[in-house]
């Protein structure tokens, strides 16, 4: 069975995932910076759960990526990798909140 794929040039997956490494690898810089110059547990807490928003987006991303390919994958390999990042982009994005959450002074 033959998957519809995203017709593109041989060297544009490369380019995007070049591209998205180096700004993850800028944003994980300057959030281990900021974790470093932390003064406060509130603070350190915001930044961890920052990290792991990090750590989990790109992971998600990545394997989104690997969906865009030559055509030829099986559908099932597919739907699971689209699933893996699905669940992982719904990790980062409560591992997001939780940090922004961490950073106010009041409670909701």
């Amino acid at each position: 069975m033959m998957i519809n794929t995203m017709a593109m040039e041989e060297e544009t997956l490369p380019i995007i995932i070049v591209g998205f490494s180096i700004m993850m690898l800028l944003s994980f810089v300057i959030v281990i910076s900021l974790f470093i110059k932390s003064h406060t547990i509130r603070e350190k807490k915001a930044m961890g759960y920052f990290l792991g928003f990090l750590l989990l987006f790109s992971t998600s991303v990545l394997i989104a990526l690997t969906v865009i390919g030559p055509p030829g994958k099986p559908s099932a390999v597919t739907s699971m990798r689209l699933a893996a990042s699905g669940i992982l982009w719904f990790f980062s994005m409560l591992s997001f909140l939780g940090g922004v959450l961490s950073t106010r002074q009041d409670s909701i």
